[in-house]
């Protein structure tokens, strides 16, 4: 058995060999994961979601200007556009 690197292929004598960098790639997802959704579940709970609402409210409003425009909204042809499944069927 080989294991591929970046640069060349390692041969594996068995498969006890390949437990520690195993062992170690799950403990860095473990706690590359963890990281982050301590930080978020932490700030919720003293925080409120306010500022990613207000970051949101012109953005909300650009895209609707935008659908009264015609800039964004369903394809000709494609379905909804003519309130129909157009050439989905």
């Amino acid at each position: 058995m080989t294991v591929a690197t970046s640069a060349h292929r390692v041969p594996l004598r068995s498969v006890a060999e390949a437990t520690g960098p195993l062992v170690a790639a799950f403990g860095t997802a473990l706690v590359s994961g963890w990281i982050p959704v301590w930080f978020l579940v932490n700030y919720l709970r003293r925080r409120s979601l306010m500022p990613f609402v207000i970051y949101r409210l012109p953005l909300i409003e650009r895209a609707i200007r935008q659908h009264r425009e015609g800039v964004i909204g369903a394809r000709r042809g494609g379905a909804g556009a003519d309130g129909t499944l157009g050439r989905f069927v």
